[in-house]
């Protein structure tokens, strides 16, 4: 980043995968989600890192869901539904940075995109402790957002801690 200008570029991949045996069916069902958000960053203030700051740029989501359901009467036929697919949308945010420390801050961010996507938004709190080139970063983010893959609607709605590292140059 320099004095007003920079790129910002967030990563988050999750995989989930579930297993059932019930009294009518069996269900299997597994999901991988990669969530990668590229901005431009705009940092009106004096100081790099540190007050508002707005962006705009691309996210970019795959995702990949399998589910299968096996019915315990043999009668019965086995059904599933498979979907890999990506959606790209246009982003837009703002984050404000506040120092609490030489080495800490607080880091609230909120942002939504549309394009390819019904919709998604997106807001977290983290605590920043400056290590070395970069920072720890931990605190919790709720992220929501809707997709069509093959002519049905996907809600997907991720919340929780979350830890990283941020990479600054």
């Amino acid at each position: 980043q320099g004095d007003n200008w920079g790129i910002y570029g967030d990563m988050l991949f999750i995989g989930f995968a579930d297993d059932r045996n019930g009294t009518l069916v069996s269900t299997d069902a597994e999901l991988d989600a990669g969530i990668y958000d590229l901005a431009a960053v705009w940092s009106p203030g004096d100081d790099r890192y540190r007050g508002f700051e707005g962006y705009a740029g691309v996210r970019y989501i795959a995702l990949d869901l399998q589910l299968d359901f096996d019915p315990v009467n043999p009668a019965l036929s086995s059904r599933n539904a498979d979907f890999d697919q990506n959606f790209t949308d246009f982003l837009i945010g703002a984050r404000y940075s506040v120092p609490l420390s030489d080495k800490w801050a607080l880091i609230m961010r909120a942002d939504a995109s549309f394009g390819d996507t019904e919709g998604t938004w997106n807001i977290s709190g983290l605590f920043s402790r400056q290590m070395g080139p970069g920072a720890l970063v931990f605190g919790y983010r709720y992220f929501d957002g809707e997709v069509q893959p093959n002519e049905n609607t996907l809600e997907i709605e991720l919340y929780g801690p979350e830890i990283g590292y941020a990479f600054v140059w």
